[in-house]
């Protein structure tokens, strides 16, 4: 039985100790890296790991722009973005009820008053894009910019 013990206590140490060696390799400019590094470098490259993205990446990849609707005006009436950017316009009917179009990106919505609505907006085509409010009689505008 205590040989069996001892037996299993070598092969667990054998084990451990196997696995805290590490290997030094040469790399192409001269300097080494460990066997890990490598491995791990490998696998990046052939995509078998992928880091899980960060909050920043996430901030980086969406946009979100708030935009406010009242009697006459848009704020802001400016917006410029970058084609191929994911961006959600969020537009808040501060009073009364409004529209907001798009025309040319084929954008036309209703925002009662005192809510908000999303919309993805399309940043394939590169322009300038007028938006105005499809409701209102004072018919506020404002310019949504897409650069190349």
């Amino acid at each position: 039985m205590k040989r069996r013990s001892f037996i299993t206590f070598a092969a667990a140490l054998l084990l451990l100790s196997a696995c805290a060696k590490t290997e030094t390799l040469p790399t192409e400019e001269g300097t080494s890296s460990s066997a890990a590094e490598e491995a791990v470098s490998s696998a990046a490259v052939l995509g078998d790991t992928e880091a899980p993205p960060t909050e920043e990446d996430l901030a980086a990849e969406e946009q979100i722009i708030d935009i406010d609707a009242t009697t006459g005006a848009f704020s802001p009436s400016s917006v410029s973005v970058n084609r191929g950017d994911q961006v959600t316009l969020r537009i808040t009917s501060l009073e009364g009820t409004h529209g907001f179009a798009v025309t040319d990106l084929g954008i036309d919505v209703a925002v009662p008053e005192g809510e908000t609505v999303e919309i993805t907006l399309p940043t394939d085509t590169a322009g300038s894009f007028e938006f105005s409010d499809s409701i209102s009689t004072e018919t506020p505008k404002g310019t949504i910019t897409i650069a190349e």
